[in-house]
């Protein structure tokens, strides 16, 4: 998957298909001649912001599991959330 950034809108006519960028200015897509066209427009209309490939299920598996030992309980990280004052000062409207 490639993201890529331009302005709101922008659209670009690829095959006889529309692409369109979203509000934000962002589209992100898998099709290999949609990168080629839009990676030819990269340096002057768009920007290629990021390709993210998917991790094989293998790699997935393999995140390390944090045993309850090695957990960090909230009343040993030393730290008491800040208690606040449930009344206001009245001001005396002079």
């Amino acid at each position: 998957m490639v993201t890529y950034q331009g302005p709101s809108h922008y659209a670009v006519d690829i095959e006889g298909k529309t692409v369109r960028f979203n509000w934000f200015g962002e589209y992100r897509t898998e099709d290999e001649a949609e990168i080629a066209v839009l990676d030819e427009l990269a340096p002057k209309w768009i920007t290629r912001i990021s390709e993210v490939k998917n991790p094989a299920p293998d790699e997935a598996a393999n995140i390390p599991e944090v045993s309850e030992e090695d957990e960090i309980k909230p009343e040993e990280a030393g730290t008491k959330p800040e208690v606040k004052p449930t009344s206001r000062r009245k001001s005396s409207g002079k």
